[in-house]
């Protein structure tokens, strides 16, 4: 079954950009032939709920159509924050940490799932200008299971502590 996807990616540790590169250039691998690779622009945001001193984060989303299930999205997201230098022993212990990848499945077509590993859609996404705001750029019109708002809709109601999202690079 081919199903529409959103991934947020986020770093905030080594050449920040080129990680973020790295990761979408990852993911081109296994959408669906035929199909093209959305991604917004990458913003520079600043750390939320992190330890004092965190650097900066870099944020985008992508959207892509996906051949596979839920879970093999979730162990692709893994193996891709892996490969990267992202060390999964540590974000299994505790939340937030400073992060070279950061690849997170933010909405998986009109599924809701609720498992101790998997939650679609991502339950902070519309509590996150800097998720929101990315993905608003490049699926302004999605409506997430169970919503009658569009992605840009909630991001316009959404009410945020967050301080505006920098441009770091519309092409990339």
């Amino acid at each position: 079954m081919k199903t529409q996807v959103a991934i947020a990616l986020g770093a905030n540790l080594g050449d920040r950009l080129k990680q973020i590169q790295s990761a979408r250039d990852a993911f081109k691998e296994i959408i669906v032939a035929g199909s093209e690779l959305l991604q917004s622009s990458i913003f520079k945001t600043s750390p939320i709920d992190c330890e004092e001193g965190t650097p900066d984060f870099f944020n985008a989303a992508i959207a892509f159509i996906y051949s596979g299930s839920p879970s093999e999205l979730l162990i692709l997201c893994k193996e891709i924050e892996e490969m990267l230098g992202r060390d999964l022993s540590l974000a299994r212990k505790k939340r937030n940490l400073s992060r070279p990848i950061d690849a997170d499945i933010l909405y998986f077509g009109q599924k809701v799932i609720h498992t101790e590993t998997l939650h679609i859609p991502h339950p902070r996404l519309l509590e996150r200008r800097f998720v929101l705001e990315p993905l608003a750029e490049i699926q302004p019109n999605f409506l997430l299971p169970n919503s009658s708002q569009t992605i840009d809709e909630h991001l316009q109601k959404l009410v945020s502590e967050e301080p505006d999202l920098l441009l770091v690079t519309k092409e990339w």
